[in-house]
């Protein structure tokens, strides 16, 4: 039988609450070996649990998302380029809104119609491109020669 077993409910989160303050080390050091040793049984159990919750977590996220889409967009810029909105903008001015390959308009449907373009290998942030400009290079496999080719082919076949 357990030493709180007759205890109240608060004479437990208190007895609790003294054991992890007193053992934290012990505990963490514990909790760090059964990740290690479980990493492979916790990855199971993570997907089975999202696979049980996806609709709930996509509902979830899908509203915060909803409530804050400046602080999404600022996380995503962070994370996946480490730039800023405010340095997207310098870019979008320093190239008048435009596509800086084949020149097209930005508009102002508040829909987003350049993208951040970077290179693949290093992950610096090169400019604002459409869509298709944008695709187009990431085909070519970001490859200059690639890229030549087929405007010299395209040259050659000019109709």
């Amino acid at each position: 039988m357990s030493i709180l077993s007759g205890d109240s409910k608060e004479k437990k989160k208190q007895y609790r609450k003294k054991y992890y303050a007193d053992n934290a080390d012990k505990l963490k050091k514990y909790a760090k070996v059964y990740r290690t040793e479980n990493a492979e049984k916790r990855r199971q159990d993570q997907k089975l649990y999202h696979a049980k919750n996806r609709a709930k977590a996509n509902l979830a996220s899908a509203e915060w998302k909803k409530k804050n889409p400046q602080k999404n967009r600022e996380i995503q810029l962070k994370h996946k380029y480490g730039i800023t909105p405010d340095q997207i903008m310098a870019a979008m001015n320093k190239q008048n809104h435009r596509c800086a390959v084949c020149g097209g308009i930005n508009n102002d449907s508040g829909k987003r119609v350049l993208g951040v373009d970077h290179c693949h290998a290093t992950g610096k942030v090169r400019g604002m491109l459409c869509g298709n400009c944008n695709r187009m290079i990431g085909m070519a496999k970001d490859s200059p020669s690639i890229l030549m080719a087929a405007a010299r082919y395209l040259e050659q076949w000019a109709c």
